[in-house]
């Protein structure tokens, strides 16, 4: 987990967000510091037992980044840990943890409360999806790819989510009862979320907005430069 809070230039509190990462992913010190540059503080925290250390070898051994050895559940797959119990499910603890985060970052004296929003790419973007619905004291939502209806998808996904069992995590059980402004980011040619499913998580919600690039494939750091879009109304 990271946290940094900018030093103000003025007695106003300060606006959050929190950060969720993609698949494989970790704490990224240089997303919370893009934040803090524009007036934030940011918390992000890694959700798959990584620390944010670069592991040696790099992607051939399979890891980007070190692990330890207190992590919890990690992702296995696409929900395949779906026959655990609930409480051990890493889809469970995703949740848990990303709402721990906010109230940690409610926590601190120089936030105002009612200025923190989360987004979150790729699995985070799926995670911000479900958790929008669930969690009203955020101030904004911004899930980048991910979306619900993740087993209609037209790529794999499609396939790896249409387990009936599996549908229990999807955002669109959830998306409905979103209470805030969320603006839904994706791509016309993403390979992993299609765009009639972010279309359809769009229309689920109330309070919505729809920004889609072109020829913008699955690429983390393409996105973030368009994430503080949705701030304006803070």
């Amino acid at each position: 987990m990271l946290i940094l809070v900018p030093e103000a230039c003025s007695d106003e509190k300060l606006p959050g967000v929190v950060l969720v990462h993609g698949g494989g992913g970790t704490a990224y010190s240089e997303w919370v510091k893009i934040w803090n540059e524009r007036g934030y503080a940011a918390i992000a925290v890694d959700l798959e037992g990584h620390v944010p250390v670069p592991k040696a070898g790099g992607p051939s051994e399979g890891r980007h980044w070190e692990s330890h050895a207190w992590s919890g559940p990690v992702r296995v797959g696409f929900f395949d840990d779906i026959t655990e119990p609930l409480e051990n499910q890493w889809m469970y603890h995703a949740v848990s943890s990303v709402m721990l985060a906010h109230s940690l970052l409610r926590s601190i004296e120089e936030v105002d409360n009612e200025k923190i929003g989360i987004t979150g790419i790729s699995w985070g973007g799926i995670i911000t999806s479900l958790v929008s619905g669930v969690e009203n004291r955020f101030a904004f939502a911004v899930p980048v790819y991910g979306c619900g209806y993740l087993y209609e998808s037209k790529s794999v996904f499609g396939t790896y989510f249409a387990n009936e069992n599996k549908k229990i995590w999807d955002p669109s059980n959830f998306i409905h009862q979103a209470k805030i402004p969320l603006l839904w980011v994706n791509s016309d040619h993403d390979g992993h979320f299609s765009v009639d499913i972010t279309s359809k998580s769009y229309k689920m919600t109330k309070q919505n907005f729809l920004l889609l690039s072109q020829w913008l494939h699955h690429i983390m750091r393409a996105s973030k430069a368009r994430l503080t879009f949705f701030s304006a109304p803070l």
